[in-house]
């Protein structure tokens, strides 16, 4: 249930990435990354975050752990999940979160707003696929990419 101060709470954490690590974090053992990409799925709304890897397991992996770090957010805050499966997820605010691997068909068309990347070889390979799926023009590429340590 949203009261009042939970409103202003979440618009506080929507808007201040830094109240919300330092506030809503309580695993030592996150990484900033993994942190930030559970910021983007709470906080903002209709983002879709692709995952780019060459090995779908450690895909399962990350969705594992995207989905327990949401789950140890207090409930008033946790999000609803409406689809979840093994390579991919989407919430009720519209975020949707997908494991993108080599082994798979590349010409899905899935449009994203951030790509979360192990290593940036991974590029060469996706090259042709990047360039007919982001949703933003090229020139705001850098800042779109999440490099998962």
């Amino acid at each position: 249930m949203f009261t009042k101060s939970r409103v202003i709470e979440f618009l506080k954490c929507s808007n201040d990435y830094k109240y919300f690590r330092n506030n809503y974090i309580f695993q030592d053992n996150n990484s900033e990354a993994l942190t930030f990409i559970c910021w983007i799925l709470l906080c903002k709304s209709n983002k879709t975050i692709i995952y780019l890897t060459k090995d779908s397991k450690r895909g399962e992996q990350l969705i594992k752990s995207i989905g327990r770090f949401l789950e140890n957010l207090p409930k008033w805050i946790e999000p609803i999940f409406i689809e979840k499966n093994e390579s991919s997820f989407k919430l009720e605010n519209g975020n949707r979160f997908c494991v993108v691997s080599s082994n798979q068909n590349k010409s899905n068309d899935i449009r994203f707003d951030y790509i979360v990347v192990n290593s940036f070889s991974i590029f060469d390979e996706y090259k042709d696929y990047l360039k007919l799926s982001m949703k933003k023009p090229i020139n705001n590429f850098n800042r779109r990419i999440i490099y998962l340590i």
